[in-house]
Parts: structure tokens; sequence; C-alpha cells
């Protein structure tokens, strides 16, 4: 380094292969870590770059740094890519994916358009066969008319449901809904009840009505106990 005293105020002027820390105060010589293995603690498989004042390590591209934001380029672990997916060692059905999972380990998944019919219900993706719309062809599902019900395509078959203003009465009806729906009716407002003319009230219901003798009215109908409000007395 050389000194150079003008104005009573000493100049540094810095010589090749040395860098200043603080604005010319304090020199050191340059050192390049990367050309020297031992004065780097960089992994095998990083890239050792070198900086001004020091050095950084960067994992080469097919590694992965398992310490990256703490200790960058020190531990750097090959990765690792299931070759059963890749290669197609593995037993998916053509129409499913193949999806890759820690060590050597995989799922299949039928791809969209396709329904999984594979036997074991753990080893999903084995067979898959096309989905075929049975909603669009009557002949396929067992809903009620179209005017009565709405039929529904899913991964599984199909689904039925009665539309708005008609009631299900399936057979079936916690497995097998909107196989059978019966417009909904308000018999009492039609006058379509057998509730007794005289003292009788009618009450709709959803799937029909019931009837019951007024207040000061007192109920005889024959079958009072499954057909009350037929036959009112005062």
């Amino acid at each position: 380094m050389i000194n150079l005293l003008i104005d009573s105020e000493l100049l540094f002027i810095l010589l090749p292969f040395f860098f200043s820390s603080f604005g010319g105060t304090v020199c050191k010589e340059v050192v390049n870590e990367c050309q020297n293995p031992s004065l780097n603690t960089c992994h095998k498989n990083a890239i050792c770059i070198d900086t001004a004042d020091s050095y950084k390590c960067i994992c080469k591209t097919g590694y992965t740094d398992l310490d990256e934001l703490r200790n960058p380029g020190r531990n750097c672990q090959k990765e690792r890519h299931n070759d059963r997916c890749r290669q197609g060692n593995n037993d998916c059905d053509r129409n499913a994916r193949c999806i890759e999972r820690d060590g050597n380990d995989y799922v299949c998944a039928c791809t969209a358009g396709y329904r999984d019919k594979s036997p074991d219900p753990n080893r999903p993706g084995r067979v898959c066969i096309p989905l075929i719309p049975e909603c669009d062809n009557p002949t396929l599902n067992d809903c009620d008319s179209p005017d009565r019900a709405i039929c529904t395509d899913t991964d599984e078959g199909y689904l039925c449901r009665c539309r708005q203003g008609f009631l299900d009465i399936s057979p079936n009806i916690t497995s097998k809904p909107g196989r059978l729906c019966k417009p909904l009716e308000n018999e009492c407002a039609k006058k379509m009840d057998d509730c007794a003319q005289d003292g009788g009230i009618c009450e709709d219901t959803p799937d029909s009505y019931t009837c019951r003798c007024a207040i000061n009215y007192l109920d005889v109908s024959f079958d009072r106990q499954n057909r009350p409000g037929r036959k009112c007395k005062r």
C-alpha cells in the first residue's frame, strides 16, 4: 500500500489484490477462497462463488439444499425421483395418473372423464372406465320423469332428487331418492279433504293432510285414532 500526504491529510491508494473494508482506512489482501477447498466450507455438490470479502455456496442443479436459510450450500442432497411413475413401472390404469409419493411409493387416480371401478378401494386408479352420462339417456337411469325429478351425473354413477313442488315418496328414499315424486297439493285449499264439514278443521301436510275437530266440538269419528276429525259433534 502507498501512502500519499496531501494538504496534511493522508491519502490511501490501494494496490491490486487488496480491498478496503472501511473506505480506505483498513486494507487487507483479497483471497479467493473458492480456489482452495480448504478455505471454504461448501458442500462437495455445491458451487463456490467468490465475493469481494468472502464467498457463498449454492447447491448444484439436481441437488436439494437441506439448510438453505441458515447455512446455504453446506448440505446438498441429491434429488430423488420416483422411477416407477416416470418409467411406467406401475400398475395404474392407462387412463389414470401416477402420482409420486415418498420413497418408491405411488398412488393412482383416474383422469377426468373416467370412473374408478377398481376392485380394491385401498388401491384406486387400477380400473378406469369411461364416464357415461346416464342422465342424458332415460333408459340408463331410474329417476322419475324429467318434469318431476332432476338427474345429476357423478363419478360413481348418478343421483336423483325430486324437483321443487314435488314430494319424494320413493320406496327406498334413503338410498335411492328421486325415483317416485308426487306433486305437492294443498288438499285443504282445493277442498279435496274428507274432514267433517261441521266443526272439522283441515290442516295441510307435506304429503297429505290431517283433520281435527274445532274447539267446543267432540270428535265422534268412527276411527278416531287413525282418522280423526271426520265427524264432529257439539
